[in-house]
């Protein structure tokens, strides 16, 4: 009985953590919806083939199995360290914590800057898409407070309502682009250029700028790290974050090589230079040329879901380095606190909304 009492005193008073019950598929959706595929696929995308023109599919197979080698490093980590923390969890075991700290504190300032650029995007491309539609004019800050909002609430909450609402999202934003790809590569693409000559390693050597596309797409990558993150909050976490790691590495480089492929087959051989003249119009006109012109404002809402899906994702994911780093008292500890009810670091996610705002 004294040893039953003692073990209940010791449980009532060791910290709470965090908690969640997410498989691998929630897990790679929650981290995928960080790159926001239909933001990168009609943005970014065209920077890659500025840079890298017909070679660039080449470049998305060489990243991406260079990535999954750096996987098996990192998942063997995660198996080794057995706590959340990421780069700064893993840093601190095999360099120091100094060196460590460093990199968490790098790191959780990068995501930082990512998640307040990305929330004011959306409330840019909000009022944009508002005054394009209807003519009213909405000032920028207005849909990007609602935003901010929006992704300080759910983070509050539970990880697995985010995971619920990124998943649905994710799945639209998937959608959209392997049906634009489809229809692409279904009609044929333009006629001066062969199926087979962006994947041609000859093409490597008629582009002086490959290394500066290397760097785009090496950043289209960026999120699928933040699984370790999540580790107190999965089933299993030696065996989901692995197949999540290695799964979210190979979603984005297939998703990625396969419309950066039909962007190519749909401009033909003069892809790059329409790329450096107008970037932005690249996805939009090919999207309407292949598969319909009056879907425009389906697709502008879906670029905007994409925006919140990754400001709600990149939130979770700060909020949570900054948990981490107040557990171990690196930032003030009350930023380790995890809410009695929701399970979630709810300190950490109010600091992380006070600070984007």
């Amino acid at each position: 009985m004294e040893m039953n009492m003692q073990e209940i005193r010791m449980s009532e008073s060791a910290p709470k953590k965090l908690s969640g019950n997410m498989g691998p598929i929630g897990l790679a959706l929650m981290v995928l919806a960080f790159s926001a595929p239909l933001t990168t696929v009609s943005g970014y995308i065209p920077f890659a083939l500025m840079f890298g023109g017909v070679s660039s599919p080449i470049l998305f197979v060489v990243v991406t199995i260079v990535l999954l080698f750096f996987s098996v490093g990192y998942v063997t980590l995660n198996n080794i360290v057995k706590r959340p923390g990421d780069f700064y969890a893993f840093v601190s075991f095999g360099i120091g914590k100094s060196t460590g700290l460093g990199s968490g504190i790098l790191a959780a300032v990068s995501y930082f800057l990512l998640l307040a650029g990305v929330t004011s995007f959306f409330g840019v491309s909000c009022s944009d898409l508002l005054h394009e539609t209807t003519g009213a004019v909405l000032p920028w800050y207005i849909p990007t407070i609602a935003c901010w909002m929006a992704c300080g609430i759910l983070s509050y909450l539970h990880v697995e309502l985010s995971a619920k609402v990124l998943t649905w999202i994710m799945l639209l934003e998937i959608a959209v682009c392997l049906i634009f790809s489809f229809f692409v590569l279904a009609k044929g693409g333009a006629a001066d250029i062969s199926a087979t000559a962006p994947f041609a390693p000859s093409q490597l050597s008629k582009s002086a700028s490959v290394p500066f596309s290397v760097l785009f797409i090496v950043g289209f990558f960026m999120g699928f790290e933040a699984t370790a993150l999540f580790r107190d909050e999965v089933r299993m976490p030696d065996r989901t974050i692995p197949v999540a790691t290695y799964g979210a590495v190979i979603f984005i480089g297939v998703v990625y090589t396969i419309c950066a492929y039909a962007l190519i087959m749909a401009y033909g051989s003069h892809v790059q230079d329409i790329a450096t003249k107008t970037p932005a119009a690249m996805f939009p006109d090919a999207f309407s040329k292949f598969v319909s012109g009056r879907l425009h404002v389906v697709i502008s809402l879906l670029v905007l879901t994409s925006a919140f899906a990754s400001a709600l994702s990149t939130q979770n994911v700060l909020a949570r380095y900054m948990h981490n780093l107040g557990t171990d008292g690196a930032l003030p500890r009350f930023l380790g606190k995890v809410h009695p009810k929701h399970e979630s670091p709810y300190l950490a996610s109010i600091t992380v909304s006070v600070m984007v705002l």
